[in-house]
C-alpha cells in the first residue's frame, strides 16, 4: 500500500496547537509523531495554522512544579493560550487540534472561552498516566525499592485530571488500539486509532556478522527495563560472541552499560547521516519492549522503514498494522536473547530482511491514514 503522497490543498481551515518543542526538527520520538499527524491532516483536506504553547518558565510556577507538582498543572500558562487562541482564530475555524497529553486541560478552557461550536481533538501521543504507571513499576523493578504512597497518589491524581478532560474533548486520536480503550474507559465521546506510516528510507544493507544495534533513550525506565532483561539473558548465554552497539542518551547511562556487559559497545549520539551508515551493518536490531508504555514505539517505524531485520515484542509493535511480513517476536526475554544470538548471523537475518520488506510494502500509507481521519471527523 505504500505509495507517494498526493498534494492536498487544505479546504478545511484549522488550528493547529504544539507544545513548546514538539515540531523542532530533531529525531525525538514527540517530534516524529507531531510531524505525521501534521502530513496526515493535511492530506485529510485541513489548512492549518500553527500557535505554539510555551513551557511556563516564570519562577513561581517553576517553584511549583519543584515542590508540590500537580498532574497536568502549571505547564503553560492557560490565560496567555487561550489569548493567543483567540487572536488567531477566524469564523471559517471550526476544529482546533491540540498536539500531545499536556495540552488536555486547554481543552475546557477553550470550551468556556469559545462555546462548544468548534470542535476540540486531541492528537494523543499516549496518556501520562500510562507511562507514570510503568515509570513508577519498571523504576521499583530495577531500584528493588517498592512504590512509595506519594507516587501512588500521583498517579491517581493523573487519571482523575485526564477523565476530568474527556468531557470538553470531541475526538482523540491515539497511536495505539489499547489506548482507545483507556480513553473511553476515562470518558472519551470519540476515539480512535491512527495506524503509524512508514516513512524512513531503506539503508544499503552490508551485515557484519556478530554485529547487532539498538537505538533508544537510555534512562526512560521502559526501555532500561527492557534492555537490562534481554543483556542479562545475553550475559548467560555467552553475550560476548556478540558486539551490541548502542546509540542514544544519556552518555552516563550508555558508558555504564558498556562497563558492565563486555559485549557492549556504547557509540554515544550519532547523527542522522552516522546513524544510518552503522546501522547498515548490523545482522539485526533489537526493539525490546516488555510493557506496554503509552503510544508506540517508533523505532520500530524506522527500522522497518530501513529495511533490516529486527526483533521485537507483541508490546512494541503496538500502533502498528501491515499485511504481509513476519517479523521476529519474542516476548520472554530468554527467548529475546536466543533470536538475537541466531540473528546476528547474516545467513539466518537475511531471509528476515525479505519479512521487514513485506511489512513495509503492506503498511498503511499517508492517503490510507488521511482517510480515517476524515471519515473519523465526518
Amino acid at each position: 500500500m505504500q505509495e507517494k503522497t498526493r498534494k492536498s490543498e487544505g479546504s478545511t481551515p484549522a488550528l493547529f496547537i504544539h507544545y513548546d518543542n514538539s515540531l523542532d526538527d530533531v529525531p525525538g520520538g514527540v517530534q516524529l509523531c507531531s510531524k505525521e499527524y501534521l502530513r496526515t491532516l493535511r492530506e485529510a483536506g485541513f489548512s492549518l495554522k500553527f500557535l505554539k504553547v510555551e513551557n511556563d518558565r516564570r519562577m513561581s510556577n517553576r517553584v511549583k512544579r519543584k515542590i508540590k507538582p500537580e498532574p497536568y498543572n502549571y505547564n503553560f500558562n492557560q490565560e496567555k493560550a487561550i489569548a493567543d487562541i483567540k487572536s488567531s482564530l477566524t469564523d471559517s475555524v471550526k476544529y482546533i487540534f491540540l498536539n500531545q497529553y499536556v495540552l488536555r486541560p486547554l481543552a475546557k478552557t477553550i470550551k468556556e472561552n469559545l462555546g462548544y461550536g468548534i470542535k476540540t481533538v486531541l492528537l494523543s501521543h499516549g496518556l501520562a498516566s500510562v507511562d507514570y504507571l510503568h515509570e513508577i513499576r519498571a523504576t521499583s523493578y530495577l531500584s528493588k525499592n517498592k512504590v512509595s504512597n506519594t507516587e501512588a497518589n500521583y498517579l491517581g491524581r493523573q487519571l482523575l485530571e485526564e477523565t476530568s478532560h474527556s468531557s470538553y474533548i470531541d475526538h482523540v486520536f491515539c497511536l495505539a488500539p489499547f489506548e482507545v480503550e483507556i480513553e473511553k474507559w476515562l470518558g472519551a465521546k470519540r476515539a480512535t486509532h491512527i495506524p503509524r506510516t512508514i516513512n524512513e528510507p531503506p539503508l544499503n544493507w552490508q551485515p557484519i556478522k556478530g554485529r547487532v544495534g539498538y537505538v533508544g533513550r537510555l534512562d526512560h525506565p521502559p526501555n532500561k527495563e527492557g534492555l537490562l532483561l534481554v543483556l542479562n539473558e545475553l550475559k548467560k548465554i555467552k553475550g560476548n560472541i556478540i558486539e551490541l552497539r548502542i546509540v542514544g542518551s544519556p552518555a552516563e547511562e550508555g558508558q555504564q552499560l558498556s562497563e558492565d556487559y563486555e559485549f557492549v559497545n556504547y557509540l554515544g549520539e550519532l547523527s542522522d547521516e552516522e546513524l544510518r551508515e552503522d546501522a547498515s551493518t548490523w545482522s539485526t536490531c533489537i526493539n525490546p519492549v516488555f510493557c506496554y508504555a503509552m503510544g508506540c514505539s517508533t523505532k520500530l517505524a524506522v527500522a522497518v522503514g530501513w529495511e533490516i531485520p529486527i526483533i521485537t515484542t507483541t508490546m512494541g509493535i503496538r500502533g502498528y498494522i501491515w499485511n504481509e511480513g513476519d517479523v521476529p517476536i519474542a516476548d520472554e526475554a530468554e527467548s529475546f536473547a536466543n533470536l538475537v544470538i541466531e540473528y546476528s548471523d547474516p545467513a539466518n537475518s537475511t531471509p528476515i530482511k525479505k519479512e521487514i520488506q513485506k511489512t513495509r510494502n503492506s503498511s498503511p500509507n499517508i492517503v490510507d491514514v488521511a482517510n480515517i481521519i476524515k471519515n473519523s471527523l465526518s
